[in-house]
């Protein structure tokens, strides 16, 4: 067994819920559809529904196989907004309007889901860059 197959074997005895916050890449939700398909985990991909959707149809693959949120909309935002300023307290002070404009972003988004026990892990890097793969302070560039 080389060792891809043996990180198979292991994710299939304990499938982890995976967050990946690049849904309007193709890729994404390939990946998505293979890992569901093959019992390696559950998986979330983030991103906005109508673009996620299109990308699905696009590839023959089951939407409803695996979780979409949009960020912009999920009902879980104004949570992760609260605990984003309150984890900024005391290093930056940040109004209700910059939180919301960080927690909005697939990648800080998805990285709150796993800091918050929504999810298990995040996988990003599709379309980003290893650096960006981290929620960014408003203004920095």
């Amino acid at each position: 067994m080389n060792a891809i197959e043996l990180i198979w074997e292991c994710a299939k005895q304990e499938p982890q819920h995976i967050v990946l916050p690049e849904g309007a890449d193709p890729r994404t939700v390939v990946a998505a559809y293979k890992i569901v398909q093959q019992g390696l985990g559950r998986v979330t991909v983030l991103g906005n529904r109508d673009q996620i959707t299109g990308l699905c149809k696009d590839n023959a693959i089951e939407m409803e196989r695996f979780e979409v949120i949009d960020p912009v909309n999920s009902p879980l935002l104004d949570g992760f907004i609260r605990t984003y300023r309150e984890l900024r307290q005391g290093k930056q002070t940040l109004t209700a309007d910059e939180a919301r404009q960080v927690m909005t972003d697939e990648v800080a988004f998805g990285a709150m889901m796993v800091r918050n026990g929504h999810a298990d892990g995040l996988v990003a890097g599709a379309t980003h860059a290893t650096a960006d793969i981290r929620p960014q302070r408003p203004g920095a560039a």
